[in-house]
């Protein structure tokens, strides 16, 4: 499937695909693509990937990433090039390179989750045609596997990798990318892209019809209608403010990526949608020498790659690497190339007990957010908690996130204690900022310590940060200051010793005052590439006899 999505494409059901339908429902039966598979409808095992193109209402380069299909709603994907795993290959026109070489090095056995390993790495190589191995395994956090095992599969698919040294392996050229290999020769077919292509004619002229769709073919926004429940896309703030003016006395379910419905389930019923995507002035980004804006549209994985390139352009923007690798941790691939960073931020506002990374990370950092108020059409800047805890946001829009840049003494830490090390919420997470005096360890002003996890109420330990105050980071110090700690944390009654003992091994961590027979246990887990050999005796003279070959059912094509 690779296709664009007019409004009108799903008109003719009103019943059946509404404002709550979702993409994957209607690839599956309206379209009949039954590759695509769906699980857990969370964002959290990845059958359901498919590769979208998004254009940029801002009229620049389109986007191509991979999302979970069983998340996005279906009206928001209008003018998207839409691709499956039936749109990249298949046994009459040829099979693309990827699925080629996940049955060549056995990766596949009930095959349910090879589409959508197979659409995840698609996405990847669009994104970054060269990935290194581990660029390559991180991009899997998002994909389970229960059957095959790991091994197999990452081997085939880091095969693709500038780095490897895999046997059968090698990067595929750029111009090859959309192509598959023929029947014939096995090679890339010349002058014929797939359905699924991006660089090749067939989809570049989607894609632009796509960008067209996205912004000037509805000069004034989108607006559908499905049972008595509405459906906007307004193209700017103005826009947007007229409609939530008109829907006052509406349920309103703001949305860019809709993660959090793989979350919180039971929300609604909404009389009212807005998509966000279209509204350009949400992804406006502004750098100074004083901070960096991210506008409310920013997806986490921009958010990621702005952050990287910007941590070393000037000193005080070096703690980014710090917000980076904790953003890393936030969910899985497929779910941050559909989050935004206001997304996440109102997950928290809406629900003070979920443990966000994202609002524990800016507010130790000293972020703050924006806040444009429909009724008087005013903008107004929150710190973080203000935001989440103060803020009555009926009628109002998340418009920005600032972060700071830092001093030379101020120093930043972030913590996260899960079940897993990918792909799960914390049990509790943890953000500080220091200043500290060159000479002594001595903590100038008053230190930040967010902790996230503790209960709805709990985000600083007030009374620790201000004992510290103006201290010098001895043993006896940082002992006291654990001890205040543990007083004023107020856990839930399920697990209180094991999140308030997470608490103090964070600061622990931190202060660097930890016993050295424990040291090794400071710094974070530096995870190597995973690796793995599996070694079988051949009986060549008695080929074909009990000869290794892939089963055709193992090029996964849907």
């Amino acid at each position: 499937m690779a296709c664009i999505l007019p409004p009108n494409s799903v008109a003719g059901d009103g019943e059946r695909w509404t404002a709550r339908s979702s993409l994957n429902e209607y690839i599956r039966e309206a379209a009949g693509l039954s590759g695509t598979k769906v699980m857990c409808r969370e964002s959290g095992c990845g059958c359901c990937a498919v590769t979208v193109t998004i254009p940029n209402p801002l009229g620049s380069n389109l986007s191509t990433v991979s999302i979970n299909s069983c998340l996005c709603p279906l009206l928001s994907v209008d003018g998207w090039q839409v691709t499956t795993i039936e749109g990249i290959g298949n046994d009459k026109e040829g099979f693309h390179p990827i699925q080629k070489r996940i049955a060549d090095f056995n990766g596949t056995q009930c095959g349910y989750c090879t589409p959508g390993m197979v659409m995840t790495m698609y996405g990847l190589l669009h994104s970054s045609s060269q990935p290194t191995e581990q660029e390559v395994e991180n991009n899997f956090d998002g994909n389970i596997c229960r059957c095959t095992g790991y091994r197999s599969i990452l081997d085939s698919m880091k095969s693709f990798a500038k780095d490897t040294s895999i046997a059968g392996g090698g990067l595929i050229d750029i111009e090859d990318l959309n192509k598959k290999l023929c029947p014939q020769t096995g090679q890339p077919c010349k002058d014929h892209s797939s359905n699924g292509s991006l660089n090749g004619a067939a989809k570049n002229g989607a894609a632009k019809n796509g960008a067209s769709n996205g912004s000037s073919a509805h000069p004034t926004g989108l607006h559908l209608r499905y049972g008595g429940v509405h459906w906007f896309r307004p193209n700017s703030l103005q826009e947007l403010s007229t409609i939530l003016r008109k829907c006052v006395d509406d349920q309103v379910r703001m949305l860019f990526g809709n993660t959090s419905a793989g979350i919180f389930k039971d929300e609604g019923p909404f009389e009212v949608y807005v998509d966000l995507r279209g509204v350009k002035e949400l992804y406006d980004i502004t750098v100074t020498e004083t901070s960096a804006k991210f506008g409310a549209n920013t997806s986490l994985t921009s958010l990621i790659q702005h952050l990287t390139s910007l941590k070393d352009t000037q000193p005080g923007f070096q703690y980014f690497g710090h917000l980076v690798r904790h953003l890393n941790l936030v969910g899985n691939v497929l779910m941050r190339n559909a989050a935004s960073v206001a997304g996440n931020l109102m997950i928290k506002h809406a629900h003070p007990d979920f443990p966000s990374d994202v609002f524990t990370m800016m507010e130790a950092a000293g972020g703050k957010v924006e806040v444009f108020d429909t009724k008087d059409e005013s903008l107004k800047a929150y710190t973080v908690q203000d935001f989440v805890m103060k803020v009555n946001m009926k009628g109002k829009v998340l418009t920005a996130l600032e972060i700071p840049a830092f001093e030379p003494l101020d120093h930043f830490r972030s913590f996260k204690i899960t079940p897993r090390s990918q792909n799960a919420h914390a049990y509790i997470n943890a953000g500080f900022r220091f200043k500290i005096s060159q000479e002594g360890k001595q903590v100038l002003g008053r230190p930040a310590i967010v902790i996230g996890g503790v209960n709805n109420k709990f985000i600083h330990a007030e009374k620790t940060e201000e004992f510290l105050r103006g201290k010098t980071l001895k043993d006896e110090i940082v002992r006291d200051a654990l001890a205040l700690m543990k007083s004023e944390i107020a856990p839930r009654l399920t697990c209180a010793v094991l999140r308030a003992l997470y608490a103090d091994t964070t600061l622990l961590e931190f202060t660097g005052n930890a016993d050295p027979r424990l040291a090794s246990g400071a710094p974070n887990i530096q995870r190597p590439l995973s690796s793995g050999l599996q070694t079988y005796e051949e009986k060549k003279e008695e080929f074909p006899l009990k000869q290794a070959l892939p089963k055709k059912d193992c090029l996964a094509a849907g």
